[in-house]
């Protein structure tokens, strides 16, 4: 898979999956964890510290029914190191600057007489943004969503409403 700035993306090659596979489906395990083993004990000499800082399953970046189409080992590189995705002159460069790029951690900032006031650090994942709004809107949340309502922030939870998308 194409790998930019600061992340890659490593796909298997899964026997029933891919159209030519050569993995069999018992051995994903085996194989990823190697993978993830190898990329953490990756150096380049003369540099000091990891290349790769860390590995995910792609199913830990989007839990679902649709986390197959993501890779199935996605690495962070250091942040003065770059992945591309065509050939380069050099093979290995390091940057001035670190170069800029997602982060797993972003900001979450609440505003308004919806919301509870609160001076702590709070941890909110990306998919708990929509249920959280649809809370806030007064709108019910699907079971079957990815995320939570982070009733915690909000100042009335009377209104709070789940649904279940599964109709009988």
């Amino acid at each position: 898979l194409a790998c930019e700035a600061n992340y890659g993306g490593i796909r298997l090659n899964i026997k029933g999956r891919e159209p030519r596979g050569a993995i069999e489906p018992a051995q994903v395990e085996r194989v990823r964890k190697q993978l993830i083993d190898a990329l953490l004990a990756t150096r380049i000499e003369g540099r000091a510290g990891p290349v790769v800082t860390h590995v995910f399953r792609g199913e830990q970046l989007y839990p679902g029914p649709f986390a197959a189409r993501l890779p199935d080992l996605v690495f962070e590189l250091a942040p003065d190191i770059a992945a591309r995705s065509e050939l380069a002159e050099v093979v290995y460069g390091e940057h001035t600057e670190p170069w800029s790029d997602h982060h797993l951690e972003g900001i979450f900032i609440t505003a308004g007489p919806s919301f509870a006031a609160r001076t702590e650090r709070g941890d909110v994942s990306i998919f708990d943004l929509a249920p959280t709004a649809l809370a806030v809107l007064g709108l019910p949340v699907y079971a079957e969503m990815s995320g939570r309502v982070h009733a915690e922030l909000l100042r009335d939870v009377s209104t709070l409403r789940s649904l279940s998308e599964a109709r009988d």
